[in-house]
């Protein structure tokens, strides 16, 4: 069996750097959507029909997105972190695209490319779906839960999501330096 190859994705450090460079101006919309998407695992058809009609707050005033994913018709629900409402801003209209100028166009895809290379100096094929990736990476690197990370995914098949679960001895290292001492 050949694995699919998969589009690169950040490690913590790098992901840091993202967040801290600017992209040029009027390039802002594409920047703050793959980083948003680095925060809740949407893909990018996800991140262009993303309405304000689709956040929510629980009672406790916890934020959500809950949305039916473009690919999949699969329905997930994703927490947001103080982070992804700092990008999303003020909440707009409820039929109103949160990133109404994001369109996947080769220029905006273009812009990607030159911000992460040129502006944050990381070295890595980016694409849309690397944010996706990137997510995933650190979801389960977090919390080595796979079947949540399947639901947050909206993958109908476990197997799908288990390309994230590949081992490293340094998704380890922590956990085994913290074992109690016998």
């Amino acid at each position: 069996d050949q694995e699919k190859e998969q589009s690169p994705h950040l490690s913590e450090e790098e992901l840091k750097v993202a967040f801290n460079t600017p992209i040029a101006k009027g390039r802002e919309i594409v920047r703050d959507a793959w980083l948003f998407s680095t925060l809740t695992g949407l893909r990018l058809s996800d991140l262009r029909a993303l309405t304000y009609g689709h956040l929510h707050e629980e009672l406790d005033g916890t934020p959500y997105l809950q949305m039916r994913m473009t690919k999949t018709s699969t329905t997930i629900k994703v927490y947001l972190s103080p982070s992804a409402m700092e990008i999303i801003g003020t909440k707009g209209a409820e039929n109103e695209r949160v990133f109404a100028g994001v369109n996947g166009n080769v220029n905006q895809y273009e812009w990607l490319k030159y911000w992460m290379l040129g502006d944050c100096g990381i070295n890595k094929e980016i694409t849309w779906h690397s944010a996706r990736h990137t997510f995933a990476y650190r979801y389960y690197r977090h919390t080595k839960d796979i079947v949540a990370l399947q639901h947050l995914l909206g993958h109908k098949d476990l197997s799908t999501t288990q390309v994230y679960a590949h081992y490293s001895a340094e998704d380890s290292k922590q956990d085994l330096m913290n074992m109690p001492r016998l």
